[in-house]
């Protein structure tokens, strides 16, 4: 505590100077802190230090001096005033949380990016108590959200369907090209399957399930299904990583919501239809920018009409009217609980509208995102705890073929 003097608002930190070879005293010099850890420093000492001089200053674990750091940032004026109009957290990035313009007095002009490293999980407790904490940070807030669960075996993965993916091979977007075959295809080949199925958004959920890539990306109210879904295959030579993405309740859909049958519906078309309905709104808002509404009046437009159709044909009553916001957003939707694996896994959904992009790595004004890692050598571990939990493989994935592939295994490792 001795190495610090506070000046008012001013933060002096006592710095050795290099010590010279036969001298015995350590001469100092005061250097004046930066703004934000001046202010942290100051709220430190105020806060957990009885400002004896011969106190340790930080004389906890760096894990507890973590945790009361943390606490302190959060409620950071300087930060505030930094990075205006940020939406920062610091629990668990990795984020850019604002840019730094600065000018030294040699001239140059300084642009630094700040970052910061996401929070990594070696077990089930620690992945548990990083959940908690998040989630009180959000209920904090009082925005009335929902969080939702997305586990990821490589932390390099996108926040993005299967079906909205570019090729690695270079091929480009395979799967979008051919959205209305993979639709129709597997309808004619697996009638059967789908017979209990009535509406658009039914059918892909369960083709979605099946393995064919949908302009849907699966995500979890159970956090401890994210989190096998992120240490499962042990052959990725990556760390894993779990992401929470919360949304407001009143922006959540159901299953039978029409904006979703808009969307849903986007998987009869071609993709040439697909671009002629993208170009129409583009045309239409070149002639009238303040056009937010596709309805009555465009029915004129063949493109139109035809998307019209395939709506219809779930919906009856469907109105003329859709909204172009709508169109390109991303939806959070929760589907019925009718399919055995939707269950076992709380399974939701977000789904990707005309043109959508990725969700971006830090969010957006409807989606709020953290993200928890796991190191790849901690993922069997983890997925040990997990079957403690009665989270594996046969109730993650049930069906007699996964139940006797788990057993089978389970003996193999002699755990029966």
């Amino acid at each position: 505590f001795n190495d610090i003097n506070i000046i008012q608002n001013d933060v002096m930190i006592k710095m050795p100077l290099a010590k010279g070879e036969g001298i015995i005293d350590q001469g100092f010099f005061l250097r004046k802190a930066p703004t934000i850890l001046a202010d942290c420093l100051i709220r430190y000492i105020s806060k957990y230090t009885k400002k004896n001089i011969d106190q340790a200053l930080f004389n906890l674990n760096p894990y507890e001096i973590s945790k009361r750091i943390k606490v302190i940032f959060e409620n950071l004026e300087t930060i505030k005033t930094t990075f205006p109009n940020q939406n920062i957290d610091l629990i668990n990035p990795p984020q850019i949380i604002g840019h730094l313009n600065a000018t030294i007095n040699t001239g140059f002009s300084v642009q630094a990016e700040i970052t910061i490293t996401p929070s990594y999980i070696s077990d089930v407790p620690s992945f548990i108590s990083n959940v908690i904490e998040i989630n009180e940070t959000i209920n904090n807030k009082k925005e009335n959200r929902e969080v939702f669960y997305r586990g990821h075996g490589k932390f390099s993965y996108e926040l993005l369907p299967t079906l909205l993916r570019e090729d690695p091979k270079g091929k480009g977007k395979v799967y979008l090209e051919g959205e209305h075959l993979l639709f129709r295809e597997l309808l004619t080949i697996e009638p059967l399957s789908f017979s209990n199925d009535i509406s658009g958004f039914d059918i892909l959920t369960r083709m979605q399930h099946y393995g064919m890539p949908t302009r849907m990306l699966d995500i979890s109210s159970n956090p401890l299904t994210a989190l096998y879904f992120a240490c499962e295959n042990l052959n990725h030579d990556e760390d894993g990583e779990v992401v929470l993405i919360s949304v407001k309740k009143s922006d959540i859909c159901f299953y039978d919501s029409d904006k979703i049958s808009c969307l849903t519906n986007l998987a009869k078309l071609t993709a040439n239809q697909k671009d002629q309905l993208s170009q129409y709104i583009i045309n239409c808002l070149k002639v009238d920018p303040t056009k937010t509404v596709l309805d009555e009046s465009d029915l004129n437009e063949k493109i139109y009409e035809q998307y019209l159709h395939c709506i219809m044909n779930e919906k009856a009553y469907f109105k003329p009217r859709i909204e172009i916001r709508d169109l390109k957003q991303i939806f959070c939707v929760k589907g019925r609980l009718n399919q055995e694996r939707i269950i076992a896994q709380s399974g939701s959904f977000l789904i990707y509208g005309l043109d959508a992009q990725e969700l971006p790595e830090n969010g957006n004004n409807n989606f709020t995102i953290h993200r928890i890692r796991i190191k790849k050598d901690d993922k069997e571990t983890i997925l040990e705890e997990l079957d403690l939990l009665k989270i594996n493989q046969r109730t993650v994935y049930p069906s007699i073929e996964n139940s006797a592939r788990y057993i089978k295994n389970r003996l193999e490792n002699f755990k029966i």
